[in-house]
């Protein structure tokens, strides 16, 4: 009975992501200055607002993330390419405090704050981001700078 269930969970996880996947379409994953402390009730145009504007800055597009797998835990995974973001110079540094990421229509869908700010001072300087989603469960991002 247990294996039964576990299977109908996880055929529902997938049909969840593949629809999130789809709503997910040409999304974009941006960072903000870390000015902004946000909460769940912090609105885009605040996200906007303290958007990072480093040389060479630009947010990242999302054609599609991939396809539904299942992850070693049996929960149900999709994950959007790395976003990689690169300093060109020094002359317009930033502190970054974290990530948000939003729907081609500018739909916000999920932030995180990083646990310090990571600086965008000097040219070559990167962070790149890589955001999942699983079911059961929330979405998650992996950070590296």
């Amino acid at each position: 009975m247990d294996l039964v269930a576990s299977v109908q969970s996880v055929g529902g996880s997938v049909d969840l992501l593949g629809q999130i996947k789809t709503y997910l379409i040409n999304s974009k994953i941006k960072l903000f200055k870390m000015a902004l402390v946000p909460s769940p009730i912090t609105p885009v145009a605040d996200f906007n607002t303290n958007e990072a504007d480093f040389a060479g800055y630009a947010a990242v597009t999302v054609a599609a993330f991939s396809a539904v797998a299942i992850d070693a835990d049996e929960r149900a995974v999709i994950v959007s390419p790395r976003a990689f973001f690169q300093a060109t110079d020094g002359v317009t540094p930033n502190s970054i405090g974290g990530a948000w990421l939003e729907t081609a229509a500018g739909v916000l869908i999920e932030y995180v704050t990083f646990p310090q700010p990571l600086q965008m001072s000097a040219a070559l300087a990167y962070i790149a981001a890589t955001w999942f989603f699983r079911q059961p469960g929330a979405g998650n991002v992996m950070v590296e700078n």
